[in-house]
């Protein structure tokens, strides 16, 4: 007997946060509804929370990183191992590069988050990128 698998998620399109409930079969998503018990959307959605799936289904969709070499236009597919080693080389570089140990802080790097991030990522991403002395942070959740 095949069971539908219930996914509790939150809206990917803007800073509202609405609460989502994802009903899928196989890895296919068979409805998107609103959660009722979301306080922020009490189960409601607008149109372009009840139309995630298209996201997930579009056949155009990038599922793999891609990187485009220094002065070229070409953009490849990289793994996600290498493309992962790779920002995090650039990273530690930059701040190695560019760190100021008497104030513990760099300049040359910043971070901006998503819109559809929780208050409980932002936290998460804002305590890591402090932890690197990264002093400017911004979100888009003031839309």
């Amino acid at each position: 007997m095949r069971t539908t698998k219930k996914t509790v998620t939150v809206c990917p399109y803007c800073s509202v946060g609405c609460g989502m409930i994802v009903n899928s079969l196989d890895n296919k998503i068979l409805s998107i509804e609103g959660d009722p018990e979301n306080p922020v959307n009490e189960g409601a959605l607008c149109l372009l929370g009840a139309s995630v799936q298209q996201l997930v289904e579009n056949p155009e969709r990038v599922l793999k990183p891609k990187y485009r070499a220094p002065n070229t236009a070409v953009w490849q597919d990289v793994e996600w191992d290498w493309a992962i080693d790779a920002i995090a080389g650039r990273v530690r570089a930059t701040r190695e590069a560019t760190f100021k140990a008497g104030v513990n802080r760099t300049d040359a790097i910043a971070s901006i988050g998503s819109c559809s991030l929780s208050n409980e990522e932002c936290y998460l991403i804002q305590r890591l990128m402090r932890s690197w002395g990264i002093v400017y942070l911004d979100d888009k959740t003031r839309t």
